[in-house]
């Protein structure tokens, strides 16, 4: 007779009122909250790596009560990271960086704290209490699923590709194919096959995309913190994209983010007079990194962005 799937899951309730399991899930939430907090290097997938020798010799109702503590708690706390330092503690974190950082900054973090770990817990509840509700219509659906769906599936998602790129698609198009191109790298998934693994045992699962993304979202906090070391002020890093207008910025560094946007341009968009204005202000490259400017020099700049 099929097992209610209620049953069980009233049974693995009721597995929480005893103490080892409840000491064992305390452990847990314990490691996956130190996990959370500390400096990047430390993730779940290392914790596993290390609890798993151990935890393999316990009952396996223990052994996974620890488990699911660690990494239940561990998505909700990444949120500590992001919020006080700006880097994201993992994938589910990065959307937090935009909005909890800046709060933190303004001395509301225990707001965005608190704001993190309602939206956490309350999505995980409804999470589950979905996918509880859900598996039992989803099942035979799931069973029909074959070969033709799941690439009907495929071709829808590459078809949004076109509703993404809106005007240029061309650009859409060629994003589209460098993520396949990216998908490619690995190991085939249903044959084993290799692909453009080059001998390297980090290829063999392929390219995470949550590490570049990850890293993505770092660079903008390691300027910051660059920036800040080289006497920066930060109310000049809230307004360098409006240094045209704002009264923050001379004339001397509006000539050189003049320079520095162009050249950012694709094609290259620096032109003679930026030059000229330029060479009004500054001697030298190192003066611009510097930050020092004198009036009218009259030498060359000895590096210069070609276009």
């Amino acid at each position: 007779m099929e097992i209610s799937l209620f049953d069980t899951a009233a049974k693995g309730f009721l597995n929480l009122l005893h103490l080892k399991v409840l000491l064992a899930m305390l452990l847990g939430v314990s490691i996956g909250t130190f996990t959370a907090v500390a400096p990047q290097g430390l993730g779940m997938p290392l914790v596993y790596a290390i609890a798993l020798p151990i935890v393999i010799k316990w009952e396996p109702i223990t052994g996974i009560a620890l488990l699911i503590g660690a990494s239940s708690v561990s998505a909700i706390c990444a949120a500590y990271l992001p919020i006080l330092f700006g880097i994201p503690g993992g994938s589910g974190s990065q959307a937090t960086v935009l909005d909890g950082y800046p709060m933190g900054k303004r001395g509301e973090g225990r707001r965005a704290l608190g704001a993190s770990f309602m939206a956490g817990g309350m999505g995980c509840l409804i999470g589950t209490v979905t996918l509880a509700l859900a598996i039992p219509a989803t099942r035979p659906l799931i069973y029909l699923m074959g070969s033709p769906e799941l690439f009907v599936v495929m071709l829808w998602g590459l078809s949004m590709v076109a509703v993404l790129a809106g005007r240029r698609p061309i650009k859409g198009l060629i994003a589209a194919a460098f993520g396949l191109l990216l998908a490619t790298v690995g190991q085939q998934a249903q044959s084993g096959i290799m692909r453009f693994v080059f001998d390297q045992p980090y290829l063999l699962d392929g390219i995470s995309i949550s590490i570049i993304a990850l890293a993505l979202f770092g660079i903008p906090s390691a300027l910051d913190l660059a920036l800040t070391k080289l006497g920066v002020e930060q109310q000049k890093l809230d307004a360098v994209w409006s240094y045209q207008t704002s009264p923050l910025f001379n004339a001397a560094e509006r000539a050189a983010l003049d320079v520095a946007v162009a050249a950012g341009c694709v094609p290259n968009a620096v032109t003679d007079e930026m030059f000229m204005e330029l060479r009004k202000h500054w001697t030298s490259a190192r003066e611009m990194c510097a930050g020092s400017s004198r009036p009218r020099a009259p030498t060359m700049l000895r590096t210069e962005v070609t276009s």
